[in-house]
């Protein structure tokens, strides 16, 4: 049972990589296209493709910045009580 599960699953999973893959080049070929059109943004009427500008992400390094809180006790008493720590979802992994 599993095995023909996880063997269906990796068909899929061959077909599905071989669509996003053509999907990616069809995105770089319509990325010009659309960048030259005056607002940036193609609509039809099931839909758009416009240019998005990402939001740049801010990270620290978890690692260190622990390291500097337990190295400097007035930077351990105002950050400590803000350390936040869940654990990671569960997910099935199949290959």
């Amino acid at each position: 049972m599993i095995n023909n599960l996880v063997e269906r699953y990796r068909k899929l999973k061959a077909k599905s990589d071989a669509l996003d893959r053509e999907m990616k080049e069809i995105k770089v070929k319509i990325e010009p296209l659309v960048e030259a059109v005056e607002g940036r943004k193609w609509m039809d009427r099931d839909g758009y493709a416009r240019i998005v500008q990402r939001n740049p992400s801010v990270f620290y390094d978890v690692k260190a910045l622990d390291a500097l809180i337990a190295s400097v006790p007035e930077a351990k008493v105002m950050l400590a009580p803000h350390r936040r720590e869940r654990p990671g979802a569960r997910y099935l992994q199949v290959k």
